[in-house]
């Protein structure tokens, strides 16, 4: 295992190509600032865990509280991913590690304090952010709330019974209920991007169209932060080619498609740069190989499906 110093080190290293590497017109196409984005978001997650190894203690309404690294993978995944689409290096504010430690401070301490709140109080208060990202975390405030009761959050009037029991609309809890209550199982195993996108355009439901893909790209982003950080490239590379292409087919423009995919986590960002341009995909196999380059021609097809396979039945399983 790295040292402190090591990994100190080694992401100074990344910071310095990646403002190399934003010196150049179109930095974003380019392969190697898509594996600077990796390795920099990967090493800032081991630095944190090494800076602080027991936690941060808080006091949080009179009560000490530890907060812990492995609580809050959402925002250290968020800031590492805005820290390389945002930064820009200035000597006048010293050395860049110092920023990061402190905004891995801000973020720890924020969510152990946020999940002390939910811990503490029965009727759980949910996020006051009500952008797409924090759908799923509102979503399971209500399944534990629900839990404690020993109540199923979709069982008939237990969405009324919530409403009574938090501060949160009827109608609000009614959409977030539904956002996570996509069929995707056909009865037929596991089904594949392409009916799942055709139950989400033909099936009757009250949303409108874009609610709908939105409560689906939702769910997608829930169980891809779930997933290994040594695993999500490959995953993402694979889940983005296999969405393109069945939108392909579909009769929504490119930029409205490309527009409510952009936000998630989960999206191959050039990937869907090119798509959004008209440019080819090529098929799962290339794709396969350009993200895994170990992989062999022959075995780059199978191991492509069956990793999507993998995926679509994590996906399905129900939101805990």
């Amino acid at each position: 295992m790295e040292t402190k110093e090591q990994i100190e080190a080694r992401l100074l290293g990344y910071i310095e190509e990646l403002c190399n590497i934003k010196k150049q017109d179109d930095y974003k196409s380019l392969s190697k600032y898509d594996c600077l984005k990796v390795k920099i978001a990967r090493y800032i997650w081991e630095y944190a865990r090494l800076v602080f190894p027991k936690g941060i203690r808080i006091k949080n309404d009179e009560r000490n509280v530890v907060c812990h690294v492995c609580d809050c993978g959402v925002e250290i995944n968020s800031f590492a991913c805005d820290f390389v689409e945002n930064f820009v290096y200035d000597p006048k504010k010293g050395n860049p590690i110092h920023y990061i430690v402190k905004v891995l401070k801000q973020k720890i301490c924020h969510a152990g304090s946020e999940n002390d709140k939910l811990e503490k109080r029965r009727g759980i208060r949910l996020s006051e952010n009500k952008d797409d990202r924090s759908v799923d975390k509102r979503y399971r405030e209500l399944v534990k709330i629900c839990k404690k009761e020993d109540k199923d959050i979709k069982s008939p009037g237990v969405a009324e019974w919530l409403a009574s029991h938090t501060k949160t609309s009827l109608s609000e809890i009614k959409d977030l209920i539904s956002a996570h209550s996509i069929d995707f199982d056909d009865g037929k195993g596991i089904p594949s991007f392409e009916k799942i996108i055709a139950e989400i355009i033909y099936k009757k439901y009250d949303e409108d169209l874009e609610k709908k893909y939105k409560n689906f790209f939702s769910k997608i982003e829930q169980c891809y932060l779930s997933l290994q950080n040594r695993t999500k490239e490959f995953v993402s590379a694979l889940i983005t080619f296999n969405l393109l292409k069945e939108f392909e087919k579909c009769k929504e423009s490119r930029v409205f498609i490309a527009d409510l995919l952009s936000p998630y986590s989960f999206v191959e960002k050039s990937m869907l740069d090119s798509w959004k341009e008209e440019k080819g995909l090529g098929d799962q196999k290339d794709i396969a190989i350009k993200f895994k380059p170990c992989l062999s021609e022959a075995s780059a097809e199978s191991v492509a499906s069956r990793t999507v396979k993998n995926f679509l039945d994590k996906l399905k399983k129900p939101v805990e």
